[in-house]
């Protein structure tokens, strides 16, 4: 695969931030590029930059509000 493909992860849990990250870390063609404990955070992050992102890997029930919200 010529193209990286860069991922942002959405999770209020560290720790499945964490086992998304290995797990993709593993593979040629993914790149995590960044990652947000909130949706709103996320929303953010990829709003300075929506260009930088072809994928957002989300929890879609987190504590304060849902990943569905950046759909």
């Amino acid at each position: 695969m010529d193209k990286m493909i860069n991922i942002m992860v959405v999770d209020d849990h560290q720790i499945v931030i964490d086992g998304i990250r290995s797990m993709l870390a593993q593979t040629s063609f993914c790149c995590v590029k960044s990652f947000a404990h909130s949706s709103e955070d996320a929303w953010e992050i990829i709003s300075q930059q929506p260009e930088a992102y072809d994928l957002v890997i989300t929890d879609i029930s987190m504590k304060c509000e849902t990943g569905t919200m950046l759909c």
